[in-house]
C-alpha cells in the first residue's frame, strides 16, 4: 500500500523476489506516456530491453513498452506530462536509480 513521507513515495509490494519489488517501484504497468518528443521505435522482447534501449539514446528520458506488439516507443523529457491508460503498456524511466534509492529511503525511514 502506498505511503507518503514528505516527498519520498513509499511503495511496500507484498510480493516476493527484489526484482518484483524494483520492478513496481520504477515501472507503470497499464500507462502510456503520451507526452515528450518520440526518438524512435524499435522492436524488443521485454521491459527491460526497452529500458536498455533508452539507455542508449543520450536524449532519451522514459519509454513505453507495449506488450502485445513488442514495440519500444522512446520519448524526451516531457513524457510524464500525460499519462494514458493503456492495458499492455509498460512505461517508465531510462533508469531505476532515482526511485529505488527513494524506495530504500522509505523502507529505512518507516522502520519496515
Amino acid at each position: 500500500m502506498p505511503k507518503n513521507e514528505g516527498t519520498v513515495n513509499c511503495l511496500y509490494v507484498e510480493k516476493s523476489g527484489l526484482d518484483k519489488i524494483i520492478f513496481a517501484a520504477c515501472f507503470e504497468e497499464g500507462i502510456i506516456y503520451a507526452a515528450g518528443n518520440f526518438i524512435r521505435k524499435v522492436e524488443v522482447s521485454s521491459t527491460y530491453e526497452c529500458q536498455e534501449e533508452c539507455k542508449k539514446e543520450s536524449n532519451c528520458d522514459y519509454f513505453t513498452f507495449l506488450q502485445s506488439s513488442l514495440s519500444c516507443d522512446l520519448k524526451t523529457n516531457g513524457a510524464l506530462v500525460i499519462r494514458q491508460e493503456l492495458g499492455d503498456a509498460i512505461s517508465g524511466p531510462k533508469t531505476c536509480q532515482e526511485i529505488i534509492r527513494k524506495f530504500f529511503q522509505c523502507k529505512v525511514q518507516s522502520g519496515k
